[in-house]
């Protein structure tokens, strides 16, 4: 009989047994056990729904069970028939708060399974139950969607249909660890869909018991990671790719927090400064004296300030001892919702030092006694000394840029001279 049809008989006896029991009681003179009858329609409610009828019917009885001990024919004495059955109406009222208990608790526990049932079809998660020899069970829509089987498709199959050669053994090894109850397994392993392409999955499951403790199957709960591994995977590869650039650059980078601790520096930088790279991470720009002294700290408080990049050149010692001229980019940038300053710079005390030497050539050449000028390839002048300009009478600003010919042999050598001479210096003869 099915548990419909097992409620609709049930509730169909409750009354005919509650009033056969109560045309019984008064037809019957009065005795010890008279109000035994009364217990039958009630012990009915166990089967039939609503959470307040044992409450209500057991009210209705212990009416009728009264009504009964007033109509009943006479018989055992009174006082020990009413005694009877004022028992009988408080073990009533036991039994009925017993079975409301029991339908509450019922009740609760079908909203829980309907809960359960909700979220196992909601989940983005796919879930499946397994018996005791990896069977599909139970298939929910996201494994559908993961795997590509319907649940028609899945349910009743074994969990080798969606486990590729490759990955066998190792699936395996998880179903023996399951069953011989080594605890819940967390794993990661390829699988296979219905259209045969390959996916990663995480993988949680865990043994499911019955009340003797008896491993009746397994549970799972299924995420495809495979799209998350790959741009794991990318995001790997690039930063590889830029800590490499950063290793290699020639320039100097370094890398501070608002604060002041340094969290990333380069062998470049390290080679400038005279230091290490662990040096270099171990300090505070905020509490370097050199900072201070060259200027950069209120540079780089003002490219944090402002968050505009910043340029500047300064002369200064390093804290490790090395003199030191380079020219720096500040820029300030936000990662992990905490502000950053990026220190990009070069050594340019090369540079300086050529720019010196340069200057003390000019200084040479402006104090020779002779006029020297030099030409481009164009034999155009681009430098005219202090002699030059006494002998011949053109300032530095009046002869830089014209050519030779045209400033100091002017109507003197014709202008199919002046090209014979400048195809024999491009000659080099």
């Amino acid at each position: 009989m099915t548990a419909v049809r097992l409620r609709t008989v049930a509730l169909v006896a409750v009354p005919v047994f509650a009033i056969g029991g109560f045309v019984l009681d008064m037809a019957s003179p009065l005795g010890i056990a008279d109000w035994v009858w009364y217990f039958i329609p009630l012990l009915l409610l166990v089967y039939v729904g609503g959470r307040l009828l044992p409450i209500l019917l057991a009210a209705v009885l212990s009416l009728l069970m009264l009504a009964g001990f007033f109509l009943s024919p006479p018989g055992i004495d009174p006082h020990l028939a009413m005694l009877s059955r004022l028992m009988g109406v408080s073990v009533m009222w036991v039994m009925a708060f017993v079975i409301w208990q029991r339908k509450r608790a019922e009740a609760e526990l079908l909203l829980s399974k309907q809960r359960l049932a909700l979220h196992v079809e909601q989940t983005p998660l796919a879930v499946i139950q397994w018996d005791s020899d990896f069977n599909v069970q139970e298939w929910n829509p996201a494994a559908e969607k993961v795997f590509g089987y319907t649940r028609e498709e899945a349910v009743g199959r074994h969990y080798g249909f969606i486990v590729p050669d490759s990955a066998r053994p190792q699936a395996d090894a998880v179903g023996r660890d399951l069953m011989n109850r080594r605890g819940g397994q967390r794993f990661t392993n390829e699988n296979i869909t219905k259209d045969g392409k390959i996916i990663t999955c995480e993988w949680f499951s865990t043994t499911l018991v019955d009340p003797t403790g008896k491993i009746i199957g397994v549970a799972s709960l299924v995420q495809d990671i495979t799209e998350r591994r790959l741009a794991e995977r990318q995001l790997a590869e690039t930063l590889d790719f830029n800590q490499k650039i950063i290793s290699d650059a020639s320039a100097g980078i370094l890398v501070y927090k608002a604060s002041g601790q340094c969290v990333l520096a380069n062998e470049a930088a390290a080679r400038t400064v005279s230091g290490t790279v662990p040096q270099l991470l171990s300090q505070d720009f905020r509490q370097l004296e050199s900072w201070r002294a060259s200027g950069m700290l209120r540079v780089a408080e003002e490219a944090l300030a402002t968050g505009k990049p910043q340029q500047y050149e300064t002369h200064f010692v390093s804290t490790f001892g090395k003199d030191i001229w380079l020219v720096g980019h500040f820029t300030s940038f936000v990662q992990g919702n905490e502000p950053h300053l990026l220190f990009i710079f070069n050594d340019i005390i090369g540079r300086k030092q050529a720019e010196e030497h340069v200057r003390e050539q000019a200084a040479l050449l402006d104090k020779a006694q002779d006029a020297i000028f030099v030409l481009d390839s164009d034999d155009r002048i681009i430098y005219w000394n202090k002699s030059a300009e006494r002998i011949y009478g053109w300032t530095a600003a009046e002869a830089i840029g014209k050519t030779a010919v045209e400033l100091l042999f002017k109507g003197v050598i014709t202008s199919q001279l002046a090209k014979t001479i400048k195809t024999l210096n491009e000659r080099g003869e």
